[in-house]
């Protein structure tokens, strides 16, 4: 299959698949490759600080490998919609991929903590509370946030207006 890709690189679809198909494998090979030399280490040392350096590492690679995974179905479904002749707005797939950043840097935050021994339901409650005073203080700028989310959801503007 992936040789077939290569013979058709002459269309702008299959460039781009075999480019994603490339940054997915990517992170793959880099979780292999450190689970043998975990392997490789376990042989001469253990320990509790080479084992949280290995789950740290291969948690930051698991989160890459799945972003990736979310950017090719933004991709793929961003490329149906421009064979299909839709108007599509560019401007929500970058929003969703930088929401997406965010939500898998908040989990790795979070589960690196719990991994510590850090007790997260004080953390996750001054983050309710705290999450409340900023709606609160910053009601008027989160009201016109969400608004332009509805107007680019809406069509009721393009680029260039």
């Amino acid at each position: 299959m992936l040789l077939r890709l290569y013979k058709k690189r002459n269309s702008t679809f299959y460039k781009l698949l075999s480019q994603r198909f490339e940054k997915l494998t990517r992170p793959l090979r880099y979780i292999i490759s450190l689970f043998i030399f975990k392997i490789a280490l376990y042989l001469f040392f253990t320990g509790g600080t080479i084992e949280f350096v290995f789950y740290i590492s291969f948690l930051l690679l698991f989160s890459w490998w799945f972003y990736e995974i979310i950017k090719v179905i933004i991709y793929t479904s961003l490329s149906i919609n421009i064979a299909n002749e839709k108007e599509i707005h560019q401007e929500l797939f970058v929003l969703f991929l930088n929401i997406v950043k965010v939500l898998i840097a908040l989990i790795i935050i979070f589960v690196t903590l719990a991994r510590m021994g850090i007790d997260l339901t004080g953390l996750a409650t001054s983050l309710g509370i705290g999450g409340i005073v900023l709606g609160l203080s910053a009601k008027d700028t989160l009201t016109n946030f969400f608004d332009s989310i509805r107007l680019i959801g809406e069509n009721e503007f393009h680029i260039g207006d």
